[in-house]
């Protein structure tokens, strides 16, 4: 496979700073080997090169040489890193006409797009310095003009877009804040009910409790007081001259007869014979 370096003026570019010059090819002879770089890394140690499918994104350098590589050797997408290298030979149609001639051409690719008229300008200004038919200060004031228009674009687009975004936030955060609302006053509401529904609870069974007390003291109240006047009843039959229904019963038990019947409200009683006999 064939490598490539990208150079600029003779110097490392894409943030490289090693001097190539000394190790450039002389007629047209490949250069000299560069010193072995020890422990190469990827962007950060070592000699770098790229190939041919990955040689646009290394267009800020305005030389393109063939390289060989050698030694330990590391790669990712659209490069490697190498502890030896040599330039082999420049390739002559890289140059800054043919990269200032090709970026126009990306641009008119896709021309309908771009609607800036200081913009399309530099673009043909720069077409025209390529082809040597545009001075310096005319690439220079097409370049400030586009940059401008650019600027003033990004600068309108930018307050646009912090526009929408202040009226999104605003929005989102009134919708977040009705929301929040909403919930705080559905909780309160539903706290409300369930502690009135909590009050009638309670306040039914106190009621109910009352009640049941008030019932089992009128029924304990009425058994006391029966009580009483059945206690203070036998205790009246029993006094001295007190009226007793029952004085006749007991002075027939006192005569030794007792009942055993009544006839038209007549007691009949049986009175026992001499020599344990009974009569009636």
């Amino acid at each position: 496979m064939k490598y490539y370096k990208v150079l600029n003026d003779g110097k490392s570019c894409s943030g490289g700073s090693f001097d190539w010059t000394p190790y450039l090819p002389n007629d047209k002879q490949p250069g000299e080997w560069t010193p072995i770089v020890e422990n190469i890394e990827l962007c950060v140690r070592g000699y770098h090169a790229t190939d041919a499918m990955h040689l646009l994104a290394f267009m800020e350098g305005n030389q393109l040489w063939e390289v060989e590589v050698r030694g330990n050797m590391k790669q990712d997408d659209d490069k490697l890193v190498c502890q030896s290298m040599r330039l082999i030979r420049r390739i002559d149609t890289w140059n800054d006409k043919t990269l200032r001639l090709f970026a126009c051409w990306c641009v008119r690719q896709v021309w309908a797009l771009l609607k800036d008229e200081h913009s399309r300008n530099a673009v043909e200004v720069a077409e025209r310095y390529a082809n040597g038919d545009a001075t310096d200060a005319e690439l220079a004031a097409a370049w400030d003009a586009a940059w401008a228009a650019a600027r003033d674009a990004a600068r309108d687009a930018a307050w646009d877009a912090a526009r929408d975004a202040a009226r999104d936030a605003a929005r989102d955060a009134a919708w977040d804040a009705a929301w929040d609302a909403a919930r705080d006053a559905a909780w309160a509401a539903a706290r409300a009910a369930a502690w009135a529904a909590a009050r009638a609870a309670a306040w039914d069974a106190a009621w109910a409790a009352a009640w049941d007390a008030a019932l089992d003291a009128a029924r304990a109240a009425a058994w006391a007081a029966a009580w009483d006047a059945a206690r203070d009843a036998a205790h009246l039959v029993g006094l001295p001259g007190a009226p007793n229904p029952w004085r006749p019963l007991l002075e027939m038990w006192a005569l030794g007869a007792w009942p055993i019947g009544m006839v038209d409200g007549e007691f009949l009683v049986a009175v026992p014979e001499p020599g344990g006999q009974e009569g009636a």
